[in-house]
């Protein structure tokens, strides 16, 4: 994803809205925001 211009919670909202099933538990409250963390940075 190129990120030229976007500011990084623009980016983190576009990664987690592409991703049905992060976004699923987001919303039920049932994430590890660490690991989720992790899993996105190399995005």
């Amino acid at each position: 994803m190129r990120t030229t211009g976007l500011s990084v919670p623009e980016v983190v909202r576009d990664i987690i809205t592409r991703n049905r099933s992060v976004y699923d538990c987001m919303k039920m409250d049932v994430i590890n925001y660490t690991a989720l963390a992790v899993k996105i940075q190399p995005e």
